[in-house]
């Protein structure tokens, strides 16, 4: 493992790179739309020139080889190797073909990094499981989509996690404070605020980015069954509210 080394998979808008090259990490950022991809290597040359970024223009997939990969024409980030979610909400999107390798491939050829950051849209899991059992990465995040996620997580030898609410200023999920209704319209407003904002002024996490990492993150590191029934709870509406709309989750695990 090299503490000096993060990887951020699914680098989209750069806004995650920029923030671990300016703590002084040596970043391998993986983008699959060539488009972005060209346009963080303009966005970061300097950094490409020093050695400190590499910027490779793949997916992560279960082999190597070319895929389909869906690009969402009004939402950058929602572009996936999933139809479904690359199209999403009717969206107009378009299909190209990229070139894709497997994450342990990866990883065996740029090193283990202190802090493995993953959002790529339906292909998270993929990462996941290219992740070696006795060389994990100390720190990882990856979006909260399914509890099954947590569990492959656990299986590659992490013992602590977080459920950050990533549309709620990167908070631990609270489930007093989320169930109450008024907060969807709140943090519609609020968010589109941060959007418009962001645009005039540099803000240390952009809306649309992934936020602290490590022991940045907010709230106490929980087990596994612990975070794991949060998600269902909160997704069920089993603590009395409902799901807010507007939000999206990672998953922290720290191997601990």
């Amino acid at each position: 493992m090299d503490k000096q080394l993060i990887y951020d998979v699914g680098m989209c808008d750069g806004s995650d790179t920029a923030h671990y090259l300016s703590k002084g990490f040596r970043v391998v950022s993986i983008e699959a739309n060539p488009v972005l991809a060209e346009r963080g290597k303009r966005l970061f040359n300097a950094a490409i020139k020093s050695g400190q970024l590499t910027i490779l223009n793949i997916g992560i997939a279960e082999r190597t080889g070319q895929m389909p990969f869906y690009v969402n024409e009004r939402r950058a980030e929602w572009s996936s190797f999933v139809k479904e979610i690359g199209c999403r909400d009717g969206t107009p999107c378009h299909s190209i073909t990229v070139n894709c390798n497997r994450m342990e491939d990866v990883l065996k050829e740029y090193g283990v990094p202190y802090y493995l950051k993953i959002d790529i849209e339906g292909h998270d899991h993929l990462c996941l499981l290219g992740i070696s059992p006795s060389d994990p990465p100390p720190y990882l995040s990856c979006e909260a989509v399914h509890p099954e996620w947590l569990d492959i997580l656990k299986d590659k030898g992490y013992q602590k996690f977080k459920l950050i609410n990533q549309a709620d200023g990167f908070k631990a999920v609270d489930l007093s404070r989320e169930r109450l209704a008024f907060r969807d319209t709140f943090l519609k407003v609020s968010n589109g605020i941060k959007k418009r904002w962001q645009k005039r002024f540099a803000v240390k996490y952009p809306y649309n980015s992934s936020g602290p990492f490590a022991e940045e993150t907010d709230g106490e590191w929980k087990s596994h069954e612990e975070i794991r029934q949060l998600l269902i709870d909160f997704e069920t509406g089993n603590h009395g509210g409902r799901i807010n709309q507007v939000s999206w989750f990672d998953f922290h695990a720290w191997v601990g």
